[in-house]
C-alpha cells in the first residue's frame, strides 16, 4: 500500500480526534489505527501542529515555503524590479516626498541590491511589511501586494537602464516624482500600469535584450 497523502484540514481534524479519544482513555496505538494513521505521524503532526486551528497551521505552511523559496534567491549582487498590486486607491503618505494618490492597478518599482546579503537579503525586506519604513518603496509596501519580482545578479548596477526601458514599455506611466531616485538623475523609479505587467514586455520586439540575458522573473501569486 502506498503511502497516503493527507491534507491540512485533515490533519488537524485527526489531531483534534486524538485529543478527544486519549482524553476518553484509549492507548495511543489504538488511536492512530482507528485513525488509519501511524504513531510516527501522529507524533510529527502534533509537534508541527499540535492546538492549532486551520487557519493558524495554513500561515504556518505557507511562511515555511516562503522562506524555503527566499533561500533559493541569490545572495549576489544585481538590480530587481518589484511588481505590487494595488486593490483599493488612497493616498499614500511617503515621508519627504509627502502623499502620493494610488490607483487601482499594478506598481513597478526599480532598485538594486548592493549592500549585504545582495538581492536576496533586499527582496526578502520588500517581502515583508515594514512599520519603520526605509526606502521609499517601504510607504507603498504597507498598502500593496508583492505579486511578481525580475530579478538579475550583476556585478554592476542595471537600474537606471532598466528605469529607461521600462518607461518606454506600452501602457506603462511615470508615477510620484523622485520616488527611489533621491539620488540620480532619473524622473522616478516607480511605474503604474492598468494590467499585469508582463517581462516579455521588455524583452521582445524594440526591446530585445533590452533588459539583458539572465532575467529571471519569480511569481509570488499561488494557487
Amino acid at each position: 500500500m502506498g503511502r497516503r497523502h493527507f491534507k491540512l484540514e485533515q490533519i488537524i481534524h485527526m489531531l483534534r480526534e486524538a485529543e478527544i479519544k486519549l482524553a476518553g482513555g484509549k492507548k495511543i496505538g489504538e488511536v492512530c489505527r482507528e485513525l488509519g494513521i501511524s504513531e510516527q505521524s501522529y507524533y510529527r503532526w502534533r509537534k508541527e501542529y499540535g492546538g492549532m486551528q486551520v487557519s493558524q497551521a495554513k500561515k504556518l505552511k505557507d511562511l515555511e515555503r516562503e522562506n524555503t523559496r527566499l533561500k533559493n534567491l541569490p545572495q549576489e549582487p544585481g538590480t530587481y524590479v518589484l511588481v505590487l498590486r494595488n486593490r483599493i486607491p488612497r493616498s499614500v503618505y511617503v515621508g519627504r516626498l509627502g502623499s502620493m494618490e494610488t490607483f487601482v492597478g499594478y506598481y513597478l518599482y526599480v532598485g538594486s541590491a548592493f549592500g549585504p546579503g545582495g538581492l536576496r537579503s533586499r527582496l526578502s525586506h520588500h517581502l515583508k511589511v515594514s512599520w519603520k519604513p526605509h526606502w521609499h518603496v517601504d510607504y507603498l509596501r504597507r498598502f500593496t501586494a508583492p505579486v511578481l519580482i525580475w530579478f538579475q545578479a550583476s556585478s554592476s548596477p542595471q537600474e537606471h537602464r532598466w528605469v529607461r526601458i521600462i518607461n518606454n514599455g506600452e501602457g506603462i506611466e511615470v508615477v510620484a516624482p523622485r520616488f527611489g531616485a533621491s539620488d540620480c538623475r532619473c524622473k522616478s523609479h516607480l511605474f503604474f500600469s492598468k494590467i499585469p505587467p508582463s517581462l516579455k514586455m521588455f524583452c521582445v520586439g524594440p526591446f530585445a535584450d533590452g533588459l539583458g540575458e539572465g532575467v529571471r522573473e519569480w511569481s509570488l501569486v499561488t494557487g
